[in-house]
C-alpha cells in the first residue's frame, strides 16, 4: 500500500501557492505513458466473464461499475480476480479498442500484469486506490515510464 503520496505544490498566478495537483509514485510493471479519464473502483475485476471484450463495458451485475465502458480510459483497480484467460480478454479488447488506456493497481497480480504486457497497456502498481476515488472523472496522467501518476 502507497503511503507516500504527496501533492505537488507550483505556484499559481499572481505569486499565490497552492496544491495545484496530486502525484502518486508506484511500481512500474509495463512502461508506457497513457492520457485519460479515470475510472477507480474499490471492487476487484474479473476479465473474464465480468468485462465485455465486444465492447468494453463492465457485465458483472454485481459490481458498482455496471454498464461503465472501460474504453480508453485510466481503470485504476485494487486487483484482479478469477482465470488466467483474462489476460486473453485484455489483449482482446486492446485489439478491437475497447479496452483501458492505462491500468494503475493496488497489486499487480499476474493475470493484469500479463494481460497488460502483451496488450502494451501502460501498468503502474503499489498504488492505494482509495487516494484516487475523489477523482474519478478526471483527466489524468499515467507515466509508467518514470512511475508516476499524476492528477
Amino acid at each position: 500500500m502507497q503511503r507516500n503520496c504527496k501533492p505537488v505544490w507550483a505556484v499559481r498566478p499572481r505569486g499565490r501557492v497552492g496544491i495545484d495537483k496530486l502525484r502518486l509514485k508506484g511500481k512500474v510493471y509495463v512502461r508506457g505513458v497513457a492520457r485519460g479519464e479515470l475510472l477507480p473502483t474499490l471492487q476487484p475485476v474479473s476479465f473474464l466473464g465480468g468485462v465485455d471484450p465486444q465492447t468494453g463495458k463492465i457485465r458483472d451485475q454485481q459490481h458498482e461499475l455496471y454498464g461503465v465502458s472501460l474504453k480508453g480510459k485510466i481503470f485504476a483497480v485494487p486487483r484482479t480476480v478469477g482465470s488466467s484467460v483474462g489476460a486473453y480478454v485484455i489483449y482482446g479488447m486492446s485489439k478491437r479498442g475497447t479496452g483501458p488506456a492505462g491500468v494503475i493497481t493496488q497489486t499487480g497480480d499476474i493475470n493484469l500484469v500479463s494481460g497488460c504486457a502483451v496488450s502494451n497497456v501502460p501498468l503502474i502498481a503499489d498504488i492505494d486506490i482509495r487516494t484516487l476515488l475523489d477523482s474519478r472523472g478526471k483527466s489524468v496522467i499515467l507515466n509508467a515510464e518514470k512511475g508516476f501518476v499524476e492528477v
